[in-house]
């Protein structure tokens, strides 16, 4: 709300200031509990996604609205500003967002440098059963396995990318596949 009314006013905050100032508790108490209340301070989720991204930032759009309604109810909304609010929306959207981002992307490093201490596997069917064990040997540790690569009957998977992984080829390909890959061990899915 602070960087908001900032940018919106910028050095003419003089007209704006005493109302600003008596605004911002109940702004900021309000923003904060309907965060709270909508979720998005939840911790990050391991599959996060675009219905993820988009529900925190209504989240941040939900908490403007209320921040809204509770200034207009107190303060009978007078010498507050639309547009520092539609500025305090788009900027609490994008550091929520970000947020999530950053914090999604920092788990999949640390996922990363776990697998260098695991064994490297090849997944033997690229289909739904094939993806569900190629998260689940990333987001759990306990398997000591890390999926490397894709063997599927499917030729119209073969020398594509799935889930971030090659599909190598068919059975044959499980004689040549390990060695460039120095997979390990194969899971059937």
């Amino acid at each position: 709300y602070h960087v908001a009314f900032l940018l919106r006013f910028g050095d003419d905050q003089r007209p704006y200031a005493a109302s600003y100032q008596q605004s911002l508790p109940v702004v900021v108490s309000v923003q904060m509990a309907l965060l709270w209340l909508t979720g998005a301070y939840r911790p990050l989720l391991t599959h996060a996604g675009i219905s993820d991204l988009a529900r925190v930032a209504g989240s941040a759009v939900l908490a403007v609205a209320g921040s809204v309604a509770a200034a207009t109810f107190v303060f009978r909304f007078t010498l507050l500003s639309r547009m520092a609010f539609a500025l305090d929306a788009l900027l609490l959207g994008v550091v929520l967002v970000t947020g999530r981002l950053v914090g999604r992307a920092a788990t999949r490093l640390s996922q990363r440098q776990e697998a260098r201490s695991q064994r490297r596997a090849l997944i033997y069917g690229a289909g739904g059963a094939g993806a569900a064990a190629a998260r689940e040997l990333r987001e759990n540790p306990a398997w000591a396995l890390w999926p490397v690569g894709w063997i599927d009957d499917d030729p119209g998977k073969w020398g594509r990318r799935l889930g971030g992984l090659p599909v190598l080829g068919g059975i044959d390909a499980l004689r040549s596949a390990p060695a460039p890959l120095r997979a390990e061990a194969v899971l059937l899915a």
